[in-house]
């Protein structure tokens, strides 16, 4: 068994990385408040680099660290909870007591929980868990950790992250493949574009069938990506089940329960496919239910069911903003009140702030619609428009209007 150690101790010497600094800055202070840390991501983000990168930063020896990789079990020696803690017993043998527990693609364990409960109760080892399939990204780890486990969620490389990978010049070229192709970081690799379809395809087939077919045991799979199309096409839009009702009526001629639909779309959540924000009333302070905002956590899967460059940009450009804001940790509405709308509300804590995102101010009507909507919130809160412009005022009324590739790289 000490084999397997080893192994996995020869493939975090040997890994070449590349550090995301943001996720490893904030996975080693959740690291310090003593609870399980669960990383959760969705598919192609490089989240294995991240823990490799954490490891190598603790500038601690390998034998500290009590380090499995289940995607490097390949001959499937670590099948249950049993066999994780013959191999943790042979390793305090062979070694020492380890500081760090760390357990990557922990789902694949059967009754894993049992080991990292026990574990976690001495409170003398600092445990880190990571898992990439619904079971362990749905709200059944509370059932298993009991509450005692902070979580942090990966996602795709951000436009910064992609001009710092890819070594390319930002705005517009570079910009226009990011959002055609989002950011796995295995693209990088294939030139042919059709090859780059080929496998965002096999990858969105995946997540689809691996992450919601079988852990729902659902059998209308058309549904689900019928659904995905309508999202993909109503990205920027507010939704509701009745609308989405209609569409499937219309377009399919066939009649789905109200709740189906509902079931539906809370699969498509779980693995982080679609992302709900709800609209917020400013004037009564309190969230409003039934209609909603839906944003792609990627791109490419929004564009593999649904894209055209020429109509679609400024719903991909919302959905930019959306990701940036919700990866910098802020609770996020949208807010609709007497016709008036504004993309996002940005909460954290007592900061607030409008944004308004839009593709061109190409005329005085869409200069009016972006701005006076902002104007007639009567706060001291700080308010921004998103544009495209390469000229546009620094303010216009007191309201900031900021280049959209300016506020993805800050």
């Amino acid at each position: 068994m000490i084999t397997i150690i080893s192994e996995q101790n020869d493939y975090i010497k040997n890994k070449e990385v590349y550090t995301r600094a943001d996720y490893l800055y904030k996975l080693t202070d959740l690291v310090k408040t003593n609870n399980i840390v669960v990383v959760e991501w969705q598919r192609r983000v490089w989240k294995s680099s991240i823990i490799v990168s954490f490891i190598k930063n603790l500038n601690i020896s390998l034998e500290k660290i009590f380090y499995i990789n289940k995607e490097l079990d390949i001959k499937d020696n670590i099948k249950d909870s049993n066999d994780l803690q013959k191999i943790f017993d042979e390793f305090i043998t062979t070694y020492t007591q380890p500081e760090y527990i760390i357990i990557d693609e922990i789902q694949d364990i059967i009754n894993w929980e049992k080991f990292i409960r026990k574990y976690n109760s001495y409170k003398k080892y600092k445990i880190i868990i990571t898992g990439s399939n619904s079971k362990l990204l749905s709200g059944e780890l509370s059932t298993y950790l009991t509450w005692r486990y902070l979580t942090m969620h990966v996602w795709s490389f951000s436009y910064k992250e992609f001009i710092q990978f890819s070594w390319k010049e930002r705005w517009e070229d570079s910009f226009n493949e990011y959002i055609i192709y989002w950011w796995m970081p295995e693209i990088l690799f294939i030139e042919n574009k059709e090859t780059k379809k080929n496998y965002i395809k096999n990858v969105v087939s995946n997540i689809v069938l691996k992450d919601i077919v079988s852990r729902y045991n659902i059998r209308d799979i058309k549904l689900i990506e019928k659904i995905l199309a309508f999202l993909s096409d109503n990205t920027w839009s507010l939704v509701s089940i009745t609308k989405i009702w209609d569409y499937l009526k219309n377009q399919f001629k066939k009649e789905y329960s109200t709740k189906t639909i509902a079931n539906y779309l809370k699969y498509l959540e779980f693995p982080y496919i679609v992302n709900e924000v709800n609209r917020f009333d400013i004037k009564w302070k309190k969230i409003l239910e039934y209609v909603w905002k839906y944003y792609f956590s990627d791109i490419w899967i929004r564009n593999n069911y649904w894209f055209v460059f020429s109509k679609d940009i400024w719903k991909i450009l919302e959905n930019l903003v959306y990701l940036k804001l919700i990866q910098e940790w802020y609770d996020i509405y949208v807010w609709e009140y007497n016709w008036m709308e504004i993309d996002f509300i940005w909460i954290k804590d007592a900061e607030k702030i409008y944004i308004q995102v839009t593709y061109l101010l190409s005329s005085d009507d869409v200069i009016e619609r972006e701005f006076w909507n902002l104007l007639k919130i009567k706060d001291n809160y700080k308010k921004i428009v998103l544009s495209m412009d390469k000229t546009f005022w620094n303010t216009y009324e007191w309201i900031e209007n900021i280049n959209i590739i300016d506020y993805l790289m800050s």
